[in-house]
């Protein structure tokens, strides 16, 4: 569970991944062999889970959650807005204090906050919707043998082959503290000040604006003032010190002409 870097592939896994990608990959594949199968899903998910936090962490209010919510409804189990609000409120807490501009204050405890979500258990009638929600569809349900309306709130799984705790893809807060060991040291607050999506996963240690165009053309128009004041304004003032000396001592040759 405690990856913190992006997964690797075995073999058997890069083969199970190149089957998918190309269409080639039956149910059958993707179930019979239990260590490519979790290798694999292990793969795919590590983008989803950055694009999660990332998506989360810049919604703000219900409307932000709202916005959150239509994107992500069909991957996740159903949340409430207040519940949502919460969530991205404290993962905010965790950005701060690992990478963020915004004032982290002390009692904001990454840790204590990943425990809060990892002891959560759904009330009874959130559970008893979290049973009724089915992205699958009943046949792909029956082949794997799952029974939603059986189903108990689990949010990581024992996986022997491989040695780790598997986050159910399902489940949004174990997603968000999976992704959360494998992204917290790259979290970054974006320079610009005007930026509608100001936390963002850096890809260089060295990246201070997040990928938006707009970020990104802001700090180049930023550096550009900045070598302009360091170099040519610099050079202009010079230039501007030495017509001033030239034209002081031709007035004082005129001057001294006009003496004689």
């Amino acid at each position: 569970m405690a990856q913190r870097t992006k997964p690797k592939l075995s073999s058997r896994g890069s083969a199970l991944l190149q089957r998918y990608r190309s269409g080639k990959a039956t149910l059958q594949d993707l179930i019979a062999d239990v260590f490519a199968l979790e290798e694999f899903m292990a793969v795919i998910q590590y983008p989803v889970r950055r694009e999660v936090l990332i998506d989360l962490a810049n919604s703000r209010g219900a409307k932000g959650v709202h916005w959150f919510w239509q994107k992500w409804k069909e991957v996740f189990r159903p949340e409430a807005t207040d519940d949502l609000i919460e969530l991205g409120n404290d993962l905010r807490r965790i950005w701060n204090f690992y990478g963020g501009e915004e004032s982290a204050n002390d009692g904001d405890d990454p840790t204590r906050i990943l425990s809060s979500w990892l002891v959560w258990r759904p009330k009874p009638e959130q559970l008893e919707s979290y049973r009724n929600w089915r992205r699958l569809d009943q046949d792909v349900e029956k082949r794997l043998g799952l029974h939603p309306h059986a189903y108990e709130y689990t949010p990581f799984f024992c996986s022997i082959p491989t040695g780790n705790l598997v986050p159910d893809p399902n489940c949004l807060r174990a997603m968000l503290i999976k992704g959360v060991f494998e992204h917290w040291r790259h979290f970054s607050y974006c320079a610009n000040a005007d930026c509608q999506a100001p936390y963002f996963v850096a890809k260089r240690v060295d990246q201070t604006v997040c990928d938006a165009e707009i970020c990104k053309a802001e700090r180049q128009r930023e550096h550009a003032r900045k070598w302009w004041n360091q170099n040519r304004a610099k050079k202009a003032r010079n230039q501007e010190r030495t017509v001033s000396k030239t034209a002081k001592k031709e007035s004082k040759g005129n001057v001294t002409r006009k003496a004689q």
